[in-house]
């Protein structure tokens, strides 16, 4: 039972994103080819085929914390892996274990 509500969770927070994704950074950035989101695990997993690309750019969050404090929730990703090496370096400078602001709304489903 507790396996169907973490997944509808999950599928309802990948939802979530892919909407803001798409409002947001779509049209600057690509398009998000797919999107996987596991809150059991702490992992998450996204494909992304960059305007001008001819390949995907392939994500992996092996593990992620959420931190809430006075100024709000934050997401904190920590080690990953990038199918390019530039970008996995970029992954490992600007946001491994860095601090990312949520959405308030965000806290009863992560």
């Amino acid at each position: 039972m507790f396996d169907f509500l973490s997944k509808g969770k999950d599928s309802f927070l990948v939802s979530t994103a892919r909407a803001w994704f798409e409002s947001r950074l779509k049209p600057r950035y690509g398009d998000l080819q797919d999107l996987q989101v596991d809150t059991a695990g702490r992992t998450v997993s996204l494909t992304l085929l960059p305007i001008g690309e001819a390949k995907p750019i392939t994500l992996r969050i092996h593990s992620y914390q959420i931190v809430q404090d006075s100024h709000g929730l934050w997401l904190i990703p920590g080690p990953g892996e990038v199918n390019r090496p530039w970008m996995q370096a970029l992954y490992d400078d600007l946001a491994r274990d860095q601090r990312f602001q949520l959405p308030s709304f965000a806290a009863g489903f992560l």
